[in-house]
This record gives structure tokens, sequence and C-alpha cells, in this order.
């Protein structure tokens, strides 16, 4: 039985096999591994451990309202991803890092400036203050040009804001 076949944590696995589907069942990340070791040219479909729950391994599509450097590292385990959706994510590091990881997986998140919600990709945002928060969100506008000041009813100190914009250009 162990000639035509691999043991891995006490399941056989056929040794010719092309394709496997594990959906369904308990497999840790380390299970997997082993498994992917034991048969680098198998498909292997099964469902990954992440954040609080499994998801297929040939999942398209994942939105998320938090986001860990753990749960970074386990979206490899997605080889389809297209899309990480963060619209109501505040993990900006990682979803940053997420970009930066995989970038054939569109990352889409938005970034709150003064009650407005701002799309990642936005370029252009207008604030009636530059508070501390403000000014620590800002770089993860990524693809920001312009940033309008001024239109509060309350005398404003901008000169940290300047600061920014001259330093980023």
């Amino acid at each position: 039985i162990l000639h035509n076949n691999y043991l891995v944590d006490f399941h056989l696995y056929p040794k010719n096999a092309a394709s496997m589907d594990l959906r369904g069942e308990d497999i840790s990340i380390r299970h997997y591994e082993a498994l992917r070791e034991k048969l680098p040219r198998c498909e292997i479909l099964w469902d990954v451990p992440f954040q609080d729950g499994k998801l297929s391994s040939d999942t398209t599509e994942i939105t998320v309202s938090t986001l860990s450097e753990e749960d970074v590292t386990a979206l490899a385990y997605f080889p389809d991803l297209e899309t990480l959706n963060g619209e109501n994510c505040t993990d900006y590091d990682c979803l940053l890092k997420a970009r930066e990881c995989y970038p054939d997986v569109t990352v889409s998140y938005r970034v709150t400036l003064d009650g407005t919600a701002y799309p990642d990709s936005a370029d252009t945002v207008e604030l009636r203050t530059a508070d501390a928060q403000t000014l620590e969100r800002l770089p993860f506008l990524t693809q920001l040009r312009t940033v309008t000041a001024g239109g509060s009813d309350q005398p404003q100190d901008f000169s940290e804001l300047s600061r920014y914009c001259q330093e980023k250009g």
C-alpha cells in the first residue's frame, strides 16, 4: 500500500495524483506543505485556514475588515486570488504589504480623513483640519497629488500639513 501512496499525518495519498480535492477536510498549513513537498506537480484544492475560518484555495476574491501580517502571509495559499477588498479595514500597513507581496492582486481600501472616506486611489483630498491622525493616514493614499485645505469655521494650523506636502513634493 505504501508503494503507491505517500503517508502524510496518517493519511494516504496516491503518488501519481495529478489533482486532489481535499476541501471539506481539516487540513493544516503544515499538512498541506508536507503534501505539496511530496506531490509538487499535483493540483491540490483545500480549505485554507484564514482569519477565524477557512476559505477554498481557489477563492478569487476575499473581503476583510481586519488584516494581520499572518493574514498577509496566508494569502500566498490562494493562487487564483484576484481581489482583496479592504473597504472597511483600517490595517493600512498590512494592506500595503499585501499589495507589495502580491502585485497581481487588486488590493482596494478606503482611508477616512475629516469624516470623508477616500478610495486608496484618490489623487485629491479636501481637508478642513490637519490633526495628527490625518497626517498619519495621508501616506496610505499612494496616488495622492493634491491636498486642498481650509473651509473650517474654526482657525486651523496647517503648518504640519504644509511640511508634509513639501516633503512629498
